[in-house]
C-alpha cells in the first residue's frame, strides 16, 4: 500500500501487520500495482493441472510497480535471488522509469509466461508510457520503448490484458474525456517494433472514468474478456469482448445469393430476409441509452466483438475503484465449471463497497447460463454513519484459510478497503445458518489497519508507559496500546495496527504483543501541534487555537484498554471517578462527559451513543469482548470527554510540556505551555496548575510565566524532579527557567475563563536560571534532560549538543551530520558508583534515528563525558521524511530492553525494542 512518500508491504495473514517499508519516492505515491500474469485464463488451466509438475509455474519474485507526484515510476523487486518467501529482513532494489513531466497518476503491470514485464503508465501530463523488461531476478531496468499522447485529455486509469487468444496486447485507458480508450498490439511480445495503436473509443460514462479492471472468462464455448469501468457519474458499466464464430456469409453475400425468382413465395422470403438483415445491421450501428453500438475489432487474425453489457447503478457517490474477483475463476476451474462473470467490487465515495455478484445468487452466479444471467445482485458493506469521507478504493484478498466447505466455490471471502480517515478496513464473509442457501449472509468488517493521514506532530506516553498518543495535522488523537492477546486464524485482522508496531516482530509469533489503535480520543476541527500527559488517564493537546484542551479517559475505555493490553487493576479506585462515557452534542463541538444516570439529550448527535453503549455496542463495558474497536467505532465511539479549556494564550499553541510527581501524597500536575510568536511578550511561556487535586477538578489556572525568549517555542521539557523548565524554539536559544518557592510571587488578575468569578491568583515570574542566547546556529527543534544536570538539544544546524544545566558549559558535541536534526529523547539505564548509565535517541531530517549511549561520571568519577553510537536503525524501517518526535518508554521491565517511540513527517508511528 502506498503511505506518504514510501510504499508499506502488508501480511493479511498475520493480523495485517506492516512487514517491510519501501523508501525511494521523492513526493507523495499515487498509484502502486503487483504485477501480473498476462493471460489470466492461461495462469488458470495451469493451475488446474495439479499433476502436471511442468504446467505449474514455480513461483516468481513478486515485482511491485508504483507511481508518485515525483513524475517517476520505481519497479520494486527483491534484492537477493528469490527464496519463495518474504520476511522483515528482505532488502529491496529498485529502477527507476522517467518519461513523465507531471504526476503519475496510474499504472498496470503484466508479465508473460516467458518472463517478460510490460508496463504502462499514465500522468497528468496526458501522456501514456510503455515499458518492457525481464522479470528475472536481477534483470536490467525496463526501458521506454513508446509514448502515447492523448490530446487535450489525460488517463485517470489504465488497465494490461492479454487477449485471450494470447496472440495480441490490450490497452484499457480510461480518461478525462469520459470515453474508455482501446489500444492495441497485435504480436505475442510488446517490443519497440511491436507498439500499441489506438482502436477504439466508447462512449457511455458522463462524467471521468476513474477504474477500469479486466478478468478472462467464457461466453458458451467462446473465449471472451470481461471489462469493468467505474467513474464519478456514479456507474459502473460492464463491457465485453467476445471471440466471434466465423460467419457463413455476411449480410450483403445473403442478399446477393438469394433466388433472383420462383414464385410469390420465394420473393415474400426475400423481402422478410432484406428487412431482418437491415434490422440487424440498423441495431449494430445505432447508440441508444442503455446500449451502444457493438465494434467489430480484428485482432491476431480473428473477428472479435467489443460492446457494452450491463450497467451497475446502486451508489450515490463518485465510483472510485472496481475489481473483478480473481479468485473466483480459480475455484470454479477446480470445481470443473466454465469461468463466467466474475463478481465486481466496486468502492464509491458514499461510504460503501458493493459486491456485484451475475444472477438471482452467488449460486446462480457461478451456475448458470452465462448468455441468460444478465440480471445483478449486489451486497453492500461499508460505514452507514454519514461521518466519513467514504472509500477510496478496495481490493480482494485471499482467504487466511482455505476452507473446504461449499461456500469456497463462490470466491474470495475477504476484501479490504481504504477510507478517507488513513486506515485499511477488512470486510469478511459471513454466510448464514441455512444449509441450503450459499449466498446468504453478510459482510462483516473487521478490525484492520489504521494510522494517521497527515505527518505526526506531537507523541507522549501516559505517565504509566501503559499506551501512549499521537497527535498529527490530520486533526485526530489517537490512543495506541500493545495488544497482548493471541491471534485466532479466522480472524487475524482482530490483531495488529501496522503503522504503530516495530517493523521487526512481524515475523515472529502471532501471539507476541503489537501496538493497535485502541481509541480516537479526540477529533478536532484544527491541525493538532502538540501533547503532554496529566496523570495516568489525562492528558492534555494544543492546536491551531488560542486555547488549550483537557480529556479524561471514558470508563467504557479504561475497561477495553485493561483488557485489550493487560493494564493491572491497581488504579481501579481511579477509574471509578472517570465518566462513563463522551459524545458530541448536536450543536456542539466538545466531547461532553457522560455519568451512568446521563442520558443523551434528544438534540444531542443521534450517531453518539448512550451512556451505557461502548464501542462494542450496548452492553456493560466490564463485559464487552475483549477485541479492537472497529474504524468506525473508533471514529464514533472511542471518544474521551473533554473537561477543561485553558485561555490565556494570545496566538496559537505550539508546544506544552508537563510534571507530576508520582507516589501517594501527589502535587497537582504542573503544565507550561508556548504559542507562536515574533515579541518577546508573546514568547512568555504559561505555567498551568489545578485549583484543587483532590477532587480532580478541572479548574486550571495560571501560577506563573517563564520570560526570556523572543521568538516561537517549539519544545518544553520538565526536568526529572520538575524544579526546571527547559525551553527552546526560533530564536536558536536555550532557556531553563527555575520553579519559585511558594512564597513568592506578585498578585494580579487573571484573564482565565477556567476560573470563575475572576478571582484574583498569585502568578509568579519563574527565574531564568540559564540562558544561553544562540548557542545553534540554526532553529533548535528538540531537547531532553539527562537526568538533573545535563540538557541535550538538536538544531536544523545538524549538531547535537550536551551541556550543563547550571553552567551552561559545552560537555559534547557531535559532528556535523548529513541532515538537519529534529528531535531528541534521553532515558537512564543504570546508575553505579562511577556515574550513570543514559540512550540518547535522535533523529533527523531524512527519518534517520541513532542510538547513543552516553556515560556520565559521578561526583568522583575520574573519567570525562563519554558517547558511543551504538546503532543506526535500518532505513527500511525508519520514517520517509522528518523525524518530529521520539519517546522512551519510562517503565520498562527489563534492563537490557527498551521501548522507543517516534511519530513522522509520514505519519506513521513506528515503535523500536532496543536491546543492549
Amino acid at each position: 500500500m502506498a503511505a506518504g512518500k514510501s510504499l508499506m508491504l502488508i501480511k493479511p495473514s498475520l493480523g495485517w501487520s506492516a512487514h517491510t517499508t519501501l523508501h525511494g519516492h521523492a513526493e507523495r505515491v499515487t498509484c502502486v500495482q503487483f504485477a501480473r500474469p498476462q493471460h489470466d485464463a492461461a495462469m488458470r488451466t495451469a493451475a488446474l493441472d495439479a499433476s502436471n509438475a511442468t504446467a505449474r509455474r514455480p513461483h516468481a519474485a513478486p515485482l511491485i510497480v508504483s507511481g508518485a507526484a515525483d513524475h517517476t515510476v520505481r519497479v520494486w523487486r527483491p534484492a537477493a535471488p528469490w527464496s519463495g518467501a518474504l520476511d522483515a529482513e528482505t532488502a529491496w532494489t529498485s529502477d527507476v522509469l522517467t518519461g513523465h513531466t507531471a504526476a503519475v497518476l496510474t499504472v498496470s503491470v503484466r508479465v508473460t509466461a516467458a518472463g517478460q514485464m510490460v508496463l504502462a503508465s499514465g500522468a497528468s501530463d496526458g501522456r501514456i508510457c510503455i515499458a518492457t523488461g525481464s522479470a528475472a531476478d536481477g534483470a536490467e531496468a525496463p526501458c521506454l520503448i513508446q509514448t502515447i499522447a492523448m490530446p487535450r485529455h489525460y488517463a485517470m486509469t489504465l488497465a494490461l490484458a492479454g487477449l485471450p487468444s494470447g496472440d495480441a496486447w490490450l490497452l484499457f485507458a480510461g480518461a478525462t474525456d469520459r470515453q474508455l480508450h482501446l489500444y492495441t498490439s497485435e504480436h505475442a511480445a510488446v517490443s519497440a517494433t511491436a507498439t500499441f495503436e489506438h482502436r477504439l473509443a466508447l462512449p457511455g460514462h458522463t462524467d471521468w472514468i476513474r477504474s477500469v479492471d479486466t478478468a478472462a472468462m467464457m461466453v458458451g464455448e467462446r473465449p471472451a474478456l470481461a471489462v469493468a469501468t467505474g467513474s464519478q457519474d456514479r456507474f459502473v458499466r460492464l463491457w465485453q469482448l467476445t471471440q466471434q464464430a466465423p460467419p457463413l456469409s455476411s449480410p450483403a453475400s445473403i442478399a446477393t445469393d438469394l433466388p433472383a425468382s420462383g414464385g410469390d413465395a420465394e420473393d415474400a422470403a426475400t423481402a422478410q430476409l432484406r428487412r431482418l438483415t437491415d434490422t440487424l445491421e440498423t441495431a449494430l450501428q445505432t447508440t441508444q441509452s442503455m446500449s451502444t453500438k457493438a465494434f467489430d475489432v480484428q485482432l491476431g487474425g480473428k473477428s472479435w466483438l467489443f460492446h457494452f453489457d450491463s450497467l451497475l447503478a446502486c451508489h450515490e457517490g463518485w465510483v472510485h475503484s472496481v475489481q473483478f474477483d480473481p479468485y473466483q475463476h480459480l475455484k470454479a476451474h477446480a470445481s470443473g465449471k466454465p469461468p463466467t462473470w466474475p463478481r465486481v467490487l466496486s468502492a464509491s465515495a458514499d461510504q460503501t463497497c458493493i459486491v456485484w455478484s451475475c444472477g438471482d445468487s452467488e449460486k446462480d452466479a457461478m451456475a448458470s447460463d452465462p448468455d441468460k444471467s444478465q440480471t445483478w445482485s449486489s451486497v453492500r458493506a461499508g460505514d452507514m454513519s454519514g461521518k466519513t469521507q467514504g472509500f477510496y478504493g478496495a481490493i480482494w484478498t485471499p482467504d487466511p484459510v482455505e476452507r473446504e466447505d461449499r461456500t469456497a466455490a463462490v470466491g474470495s471471502q475477504r476484501f479490504v478497503a481504504n477510507n478517507y480517515t488513513g486506515a485499511l478496513q477488512p470486510f469478511g464473509w459471513r454466510p448464514s445458518d441455512v444449509a441450503e442457501d450459499l449466498a446468504s449472509g453478510h459482510w462483516k468488517a473487521l478490525a484492520g489497519l489504521s494510522g494517521h493521514s497527515d505527518a505526526i506532530m506531537g507523541l507522549s506516553w501516559n505517565t504509566a508507559s501503559d499506551f501512549f498518543l499521537t497527535t498529527s495535522l490530520d486533526q485526530t488523537t489517537r490512543c495506541w496500546g500493545s495488544t497482548r492477546q493471541s491471534t485466532p486464524a479466522d480472524n487475524r485482522a482482530d490483531a495488529v495496527t501496522a503503522t504503530a508496531q516495530d517493523p521487526a516482530a512481524v515475523a515472529r509469533t502471532v501471539s507476541r504483543p503489537r501496538w493497535s489503535e485502541i481509541s480516537r480520543p479526540q477529533i478536532h476541527g484544527y491541525n493538532l501541534q502538540c501533547i503532554a500527559p496529566i496523570d495516568r488517564y489525562r492528558f492534555v493537546s494544543g492546536a491551531d487555537e488560542k486555547i488549550l484542551r483537557t480529556f479524561v479517559m471514558p470508563r467504557t475505555m479504561w475497561h477495553l484498554s485493561r483488557r485489550l493490553c493487560g493494564l493491572q487493576d491497581d488504579a481501579a479506585e481511579d477509574a471509578a471517578r472517570l465518566p462513563m462515557e463522551a459524545h458530541v452534542p448536536a450543536l456542539g463541538l466538545s466531547n461532553k462527559a457522560m455519568d451512568t444516570s446521563t442520558q443523551p439529550s434528544p438534540e444531542s448527535n443521534t450517531d453518539s451513543q448512550p451512556a451505557e453503549t461502548g464501542p462494542h455496542g450496548r452492553q456493560d463495558p466490564a463485559d464487552a469482548p475483549a477485541t479492537l474497536p472497529l474504524e468506525q467505532a473508533l471514529h464514533q465511539h472511542s471518544l474521551w470527554a473533554e473537561t477543561g479549556k485553558l485561555y490565556g494564550h494570545a496566538f496559537e499553541i505550539t508546544a506544552v510540556g508537563s510534571w507530576t510527581r508520582p507516589g501517594i501524597d501527589m502535587a497537582p500536575p504542573t503544565l507550561v505551555s508556548a504559542a507562536r510568536a515574533s515579541d518577546p511578550a508573546a514568547s512568555a511561556l504559561l505555567v498551568w496548575q489545578q485549583r484543587d487535586e483532590a477532587q480532580r477538578s478541572e479548574n486550571w489556572h495560571i501560577v506563573g510565566r517563564c520570560e526570556g525568549h523572543s521568538l516561537t517555542v517549539v519544545c518544553i521539557r520538565f526536568s526529572l524532579d520538575g524544579m526546571r523548565v527547559l525551553s527552546v524554539g526560533r530564536d536558536r536559544s536555550l532557556l531553563i527557567h527555575q520553579r519559585p518557592a511558594k512564597s513568592s510571587g506578585v498578585e494580579g488578575s487573571v484573564d482565565n475563563a477556567s476560573v470563575e468569578n475572576q478571582e484574583t491568583t498569585v502568578v509568579a515570574l519563574w527565574p531564568v536560571a540559564l540562558n544561553i542566547p544562540k548557542c545553534h546556529s540554526r532553529i533548535i527543534w528538540g531537547a531532553a534532560w539527562m537526568g538533573n544536570d545535563i540538557v541535550a538539544t538538536v538544531s536544523r544546524d545538524k549538531i547535537c549538543q550536551l551541556r550543563h544545566a547550571e553552567t551552561g558549559a559545552l560537555l559534547w558535541r557531535s559532528e556535523v551530520q548529513s541532515q538537519g536534526l529534529t528531535a531528541v529523547d534521553v532515558i537512564r539505564i543504570g546508575v553505579t558508583s562511577h556515574g550513570q548509565q543514559f540512550l540518547m535517541a535522535i533523529g533527523d531530517e531524512a527519518g534517520g534515528i541513532r542510538i547513543f549511549r552516553c556515560s556520565v561520571p559521578g561526583s568522583t568519577g575520574p573519567s570525562p563525558l563519554a558517547v558511543d553510537l551504538v546503532h543506526v536503525v535500518d532505513t527500511s524501517r525508519t520514517h520517509q521524511g522528518a523525524v518530529k518526535c521520539l519517546s522512551f518508554k519510562e517503565h520498562h521491565t527489563s534492563d537490557t530492553s527498551y521501548t522507543l517511540a517516534s511519530g513522522g513527517e509520514d505519519g506513521s508511528a513506528r515503535i523500536f525494542r532496543i536491546d543492549l
